[in-house]
Parts: C-alpha cells; sequence; structure tokens
C-alpha cells in the first residue's frame, strides 16, 4: 500500500511539472475550458486554484440532469453515494457517512445552504431549486465546517438578488406522471435593494408498484439584498417547504419478482413473502402497510452581513431553521412513525484578510438545536417500542483559524485549528411493550429496581389496542471537546499547474440513544493524508485534476439493532464505537474541450475501505445473527460480532464516470446539443451483516439528454433518458430482524424520461 501511495505521488509531481513545458505549446485556434469560482475555503476562488479537491455543479447542468433532490446528486456528483433512510437523507463520501433515519443522527458529511450548516437531514429535501451551484468537498473540513464533515461537505449555493431585473422558470412532464415547474423574479427595487422570489412544486406517482418513492414537493424562497455602499452589504433570506406524499420506500431483497425489481412492499405478493419467511410464527409479525406518508415542514429565516473594513473583511451569518416532521414509513421493514420537532439556531462570525504576505480567515461560531421527539416501532407482537423525549437539546461553541503565508511567489504554508466545545442532553422515557402481560409485568425487565413502571393501559401508535407494557425513563448529559487541525502546501509548478498537500482531521461528534444509562457513544475522530494536483494542458483545453489520499478513521460509529444493557433485556436502535478503519485510494477527474462545440469528461475513483477493527452486539432478544462475521455468545447471552477484516459499506472499489456532449449550431442562431453520460461502479455491500442480499453488484448506469436552445438564448427545450438500461441499482439495505435473512433495500430510479421547457429574460 505504502509503494501504491509513493508511486501515485510520483505520478501527480511529474504530471505537474510536464504542465510547465506544456504551456508554451500554443494552438492556433484557441478553446479554452472555463473558470469556475468556488466559496469551498470561504473566500472566492478559481476551482483549480484551491487546493481541495471540490467538485463544482452550476446551474445549467443540475438543470439538465433534473436534479430536484439530494439523491439526485448520484447521476452527477462522482464519488458520492446517497440514499433515503425513510424521509432522512443519507450521505457517504469514500465510506464515511451515517446511517441515519431519524433526529438522533449525525451526519458525517455536512450539508450546508448558504453558508448553513443543517443539523437534520430530512431538510436536504425542498432545497434544489433556483440555484447557482453546488459544491462537493472530499474530505474531512474539520477546521473551516466544524464537526461532522469527516467524510466532507455538500454545499448548496442559491441564487442572489441582482441589481437587473430578471425572470425565468421552467416546466417539466415526465412518465410516472412527473409535473414540475419553477419560477424565479429578480427586482431591483431601488439602486441600493434588490429582492429575488423562487419557488418549485413537484409531482410525480411513486417508482414502486404500490405507490412508495414518490415526489410531493411545494417549496418558496424570498431574498433580499441591501447594499447601502460598495463596503457594506446585508442579505436576508426566508423560506419554506413542504414534503408531501407516501415518501421513501424499500423492497424486500431476495426479490419478490426478479423480473420487476420495484415491486412495492406493501403489495400481496410482497407482505405473503414476508410472513412466509420470518424465523417465529409468522402470526406475531406485523406486515407492511399501505398507508405510509409524510408530511414534513421547513420554515428558514437568516441573514448575512459583510463589510470591507478596511484591515480585514467581515462576514456574519445568522440563522433559524425549524423541522416539522411528520411520517409514517415502513422502510426497515417494519412500522416506524416519527413525529420530530427541532429549531436550530446558528451564527457565524468570520474576519478574513491579508497582512503581506500572509492570508488569514479566523472566527467564531455558536450552534444551539433544541428538539422534541415520540415515535413509534412496531415490529408485531414481539417488539413495541416507543420513545417520547420531552427534551433533546445540542449546544456547540468553537473558534477557528486557518491561515497561507507565501514563502515564495510561487510556493505556500496552510495551517488552521479549531476548537469545539459541545454539550448535549436528552430527557424522555421509553415504553416496550413483550409478548405476554406476565412475562413482561413479572420478569425483572420491569422491576422498580430497574426503575421500570408497568401499564396494561399503553396505547402505542398504530395499534388500537393496549398493549402491557414496561415504562422506562431516559436521561443524558455529557459535554465533549475536540481540536481540529490542518497543515498543508501549495506549489505553483507553472501557470495553471498546482501540486498541493495536506494533513487534517475532522471529529463526528457523539451522542445518546434512548435507554437507561449506559446509552452514550464517543465521538469518532478521521486523520487524513493528501496530495493532489491540478492542471490544465494544450491551451487549457485539457484539465487533468487528481489526488491521492489515505484516512485512518478512528473510533468509527456504526448504527444497529443493539441490546438494552440497563435494565438487562430488550433491544433498540443503537450507536457503538466499533473500531478503526483504513481508507486509501486514487480519485482522477479530467476535462477535454476537443473544439469549441465537443466537451468530454471523465472521473475515475480507486478506493481501499476496510474496518482494521470492527466489532459489534446484538441482543439475544433478537433470533441468531444471520451475518458472515464470526459471532461469539457473551455471558449476557447477547452476541459480539467481529467483522475486522471486511470492506466498509457504500465503497465500490472503482467507480467510472464518462460523460460527452457535442454542439450543433444552427443557421437561425440557436443550437442542438445532445450529451451521454455513464457510470460503471464495482460491487459494493449496503449494510454491516455482510450477507449476499446485502450486496449491490457490479453496474452500467447510462444517462441520455439532448437540448434546443433557441437564438439569443431566451428558451430552449430539452430532453431526457434517466438510467436507460433500466438498473436495478440499490443504495442501502436493513436486515429484517425476525426474518430468516430478508433485507429491505432502497433503489434507485428506473428508467425515466421527461421534456422540460425553459425560459429566462
Amino acid at each position: 500500500m505504502r509503494v501504491s501511495l509513493l508511486t501515485s505521488v510520483a505520478m501527480l509531481a511529474a504530471l505537474s511539472a510536464g504542465a510547465a513545458m506544456a504551456q508554451d505549446q500554443k494552438s492556433a485556434d484557441t478553446v479554452e475550458l472555463g473558470e469556475v469560482v468556488v466559496t469551498a475555503q470561504h473566500k472566492n476562488e478559481t476551482i483549480q486554484k484551491a487546493a481541495v479537491n471540490v467538485t463544482a455543479l452550476g446551474a445549467e447542468q443540475l438543470e439538465r440532469a433534473s436534479v430536484v433532490q439530494a439523491q439526485d446528486l448520484n447521476r452527477v456528483a462522482p464519488g458520492i453515494q446517497i440514499s433515503q433512510g425513510g424521509p432522512s437523507t443519507q450521505i457517504y463520501i469514500r465510506g464515511a457517512g451515517t446511517y441515519g433515519t431519524n433526529m438522533y443522527a449525525d451526519p458525517a458529511v455536512a450539508f450546508n445552504v448558504d453558508g448553513v450548516y443543517i443539523g437534520r437531514l430530512p431538510a436536504t429535501e425542498g432545497v434544489f431549486y433556483d440555484l447557482e451551484r453546488v459544491e462537493v468537498l472530499k474530505g474531512p473540513q474539520g477546521t473551516l465546517y466544524g464537526r461532522n464533515a469527516t467524510g466532507g461537505a455538500v454545499n448548496i449555493i442559491t441564487a442572489k438578488p441582482k441589481f437587473d431585473f430578471g425572470a425565468g422558470g421552467s416546466l417539466e412532464v415526465g412518465d410516472y406522471n412527473l409535473r414540475r415547474a419553477d419560477a424565479h423574479l429578480n427586482v431591483p427595487v431601488s439602486d441600493t435593494f434588490a429582492l429575488r422570489i423562487a419557488g418549485q412544486t413537484v409531482r410525480r406517482d411513486g417508482y414502486l408498484s404500490d405507490g412508495y418513492d414518490d415526489a410531493n414537493v411545494d417549496a418558496v424562497r424570498v431574498k433580499g439584498l441591501w447594499a447601502p455602499t460598495d463596503d457594506v452589504s446585508l442579505l436576508l433570506s426566508a423560506s419554506y417547504a413542504q414534503i408531501g406524499g407516501k415518501g421513501p420506500g424499500a423492497v424486500p431483497v431476495p426479490l419478490v419478482d426478479p423480473d420487476n425489481p420495484w415491486t412495492g412492499p406493501s403489495t400481496a405478493a410482497a407482505n405473503a413473502y414476508l410472513l412466509s419467511n420470518t424465523g417465529p410464527p409468522s402470526a406475531l409479525i406485523a406486515s407492511i402497510g399501505s398507508d405510509g406518508y409524510v408530511n414534513n415542514k421547513f420554515y428558514a429565516f437568516g441573514g448575512e452581513l459583510n463589510w470591507r473594513l478596511g484591515f480585514a473583511d467581515l462576514t456574519v451569518i445568522a440563522n433559524q431553521t425549524r423541522q416539522d416532521a411528520d411520517y409514517v414509513t415502513y422502510r426497515p421493514g417494519f412500522y416506524f412513525s416519527p413525529n420530530d420537532h427541532q429549531i436550530q439556531r446558528s451564527l457565524e462570525a468570520r474576519l478574513s484578510g491579508e497582512a503581506g504576505k500572509l492570508k488569514w480567515v479566523t472566527g467564531l461560531y455558536a450552534y444551539k438545536e433544541d428538539q422534541r421527539t415520540d415515535f413509534t416501532v412496531n415490529q408485531g407482537a414481539f417488539n413495541k417500542n416507543r420513545v417520547v423525549l420531552d427534551s433533546l437539546t445540542d449546544a456547540s461553541y468553537a473558534a477557528f483559524g486557518q491561515g497561507t503565508y507565501s514563502v515564495t511567489d510561487a510556493f505556500r504554508l496552510t495551517a488552521g485549528l479549531r476548537y469545539t466545545q459541545e454539550t448535549k442532553t436528552q430527557h424522555g422515557t421509553l415504553a416496550v411493550g413483550g409478548v405476554s402481560s406476565s412475562s413482561v409485568a413479572n420478569s425483572t425487565y420491569c422491576s422498580a429496581t430497574n426503575q421500570g413502571t408497568f401499564s396494561t393501559t399503553y396505547v402505542y401508535e398504530g395499534d388500537t389496542t393496549a398493549t402491557d407494557t414496561c415504562i422506562f425513563p431516559v436521561a443524558g448529559d455529557k459535554t465533549w471537546r475536540s481540536t481540529d487541525w490542518k497543515l498543508g502546501f501549495e506549489y505553483d509548478v507553472a501557470r495553471d499547474s498546482l501540486l498541493y498537500g495536506s494533513v487534517s482531521t475532522a471529529t463526528k461528534a457523539g451522542g445518546f440513544w434512548a435507554a437507561l444509562a449506559p446509552n452514550t457513544y464517543e465521538p469518532e475522530k478521521l486523520t487524513a493524508y493528501a496530495v493532489g494536483s491540478k492542471n490544465r494542458f494544450l491551451d487549457r483545453r485539457l484539465q487533468v485534476n487528481a489526488e491521492v489520499f489515505y484516512w485512518d478513521y478512528k473510533d468509527h460509529q456504526e448504527s444497529h439493532l443493539g441490546p438494552i444493557v440497563n435494565p438487562p433485556a430488550g433491544f433498540t436502535n443503537i450507536t457503538e464505537n466499533s473500531g478503526k478503519a483504513e481508507i486509501y485510494g486514487v480519485d482522477l477527474d479530467t476535462q477535454f474541450k476537443l473544439t469549441a462545440r465537443d466537451l468530454l469528461t471523465a472521473n475515475v475513483q480507486y478506493l481501499h475501505a476496510t474496518y482494521k477493527e470492527f466489532s459489534y452486539t446484538r441482543s439475544a432478544s433478537l433470533p441468531a445473527a444471520i451475518t458472515s462475521c464470526a459471532s461469539t455468545t457473551q455471558t449476557s447471552g447477547d452476541y459480539t460480532l467481529d467483522c475486522s477484516g471486511k470492506r466498509m459499506p457504500r465503497t465500490p472499489e472503482w467507480l467510472v464516470n464518462l460523460g460527452y456532449e457535442h454542439r450543433f449550431d444552427l443557421p437561425n442562431g440557436g443550437s442542438i446539443t445532445p450529451s451521454a453520460h455513464t457510470t460503471w461502479s464495482a460491487a459494493y455491500w449496503l449494510a454491516i451483516d455482510y450477507v449476499p442480499n446485502e450486496r449491490q453488484p457490479s453496474y452500467w448506469m447510462h444517462d441520455l439528454d439532448v437540448t434546443y436552445a433557441a437564438p439569443g438564448g431566451k428558451w430552449s427545450l430539452a430532453a431526457y433518458v434517466h438510467n436507460v438500461g433500466n438498473e436495478a441499482v440499490f443504495t442501502d439495505a436493513y436486515l429484517q430482524p425476525f426474518t430468516t435473512g430478508i433485507s429491505y433495500s432502497v433503489l434507485r430510479a428506473p428508467r425515466t424520461w421527461g421534456v422540460r421547457l425553459s425560459a429566462k429574460y
């Protein structure tokens, strides 16, 4: 491995050195790739001068790919893995991510909208309209972005008001009864104030045969920009989004109907399949219902102040976001009904400037989150849980700074540091129902010693009959402190060639699960080493960017069904610090502007991601584990599963993305641009049980689109086909705990087509 990494570093250095000789090779008809400006490092810089691995997706590219939700980024952002854990979005980069399904889960990839960190990932929906661009940063961003950016960050940058009148929108229709419309209006109210209003509505039937995996989105955003002088600007914003419909679904694997992978989980055939493959008597297992729904609402209010003070530039970003999430999902193979309410408030103040050869940024950050949640899990008569938390809080405060010093005109050194203090609390109750009142009431499980209170009248949502139940208090209060840092270098080998390297760290927050103590997991830590090269050759027509990386991942957090230690019986969804992982690989990204009308793109990623140490526990209350990991029995009767040496989930060894587009210029001044994109992925695991039905085989997936642009570019008409081959590609899996090996897995969209009319003024 060390030899491979050293060889890759040497190749990057040679690639950069070769760029110096290529600078003088001029072409008679120079056609350059365009410059893309990003703010990934809290400053404006072109993507080729940013000493980080960042992918930028512009508004036109996002529209052509019909990106209307986070999962759609799978089509256009190489190396990112996005799935839905119910209505909660799961984002993975190079194996770093979180199997999040509810409000407890902290992400490992930071999701930011206009510089505001979004703590709970259901709110990633309803923001993908009227965008300037999307930035995807691969690798830990602990210094500038803080905790929960272990794997990287996804930045959504929405369009800002301008001091020119403008309007535009699009209408889109397609199969599965797709109807989508978006519009924006930009009005310069005065010489110093501009207003922008944008909105979107989406309706689509479900991809699954019983209606799950549908789309029902309404969203609106209002922004006002006040710029009284060239040195001062204040941007105010307010947004609202509502997500409805039946919501995401998952299909049982092995498939009920291999000829139709999108057979819904609540169909008669799928339920018969579930009940015929249960360990205990099927009469005690709950069927998958067709009554799933989503009714999530999101409100956000914020402001951004930018002020040039002379000695430095001041940026202050303040925000309040509220989430009301009410949904019923059968995503894990059983009934899950959360009712979550969250308010987050954040404030970040940054100063940035230059002092001689030093460019610097420093700041303070505060984040406060208050949640209330009430969710019911119904896995049949064997297990009914209800968690009611009237208080779930998170308070995080940080101070950070980063500077880049020019040792020479071509060579720069960077150092950064961030200190974070975070306190979390929880307070509420856990209600657990068993098979019979006698076994529950008379066991030590529900005794005064274990703080349990027995009830014969407790009623669970989704179950109108009274259920014998033990009720336990849930509490937690803990503070964590962490320090993250970065050291790096940048070297301008030539005008269009940058060689960079860094060593950096990031921390993912610790937390609780709903049970009596012990109920705590600790933060995880990632240390990353990277060497990269960014180059343009052939008069800036050919772009070749590459990065070699090595990640040391410690105290990795994994969520799964595990035992409730106190009292010593039962199980719930817990998170454990499961051990260490080693991740390394190479990321190669190229663009080639063959002519003014032809563009070739290629991205290749090699990824080695294995657990060096990885063990977790499984409750004795569950059937024997179905896994390929080694299993031993503890004195308590619970199982220890040792998966050391296994590959991390959602980490294909090879991933290849290829694209080509050609523009035909028409005599009337218009143009027709067809394009084709294809992705090949090696096989990968979907979950930590490591059973065959949780393994996604290697696959090809192809997308086609064609756009007619009218003369002057005022309007365009586009048509597309996504997933041309109708490939069934799974994005995650969850092993139904009471079956003989059925996993419920989320599918990417089947073959879809659509037509889109866009106009702008």
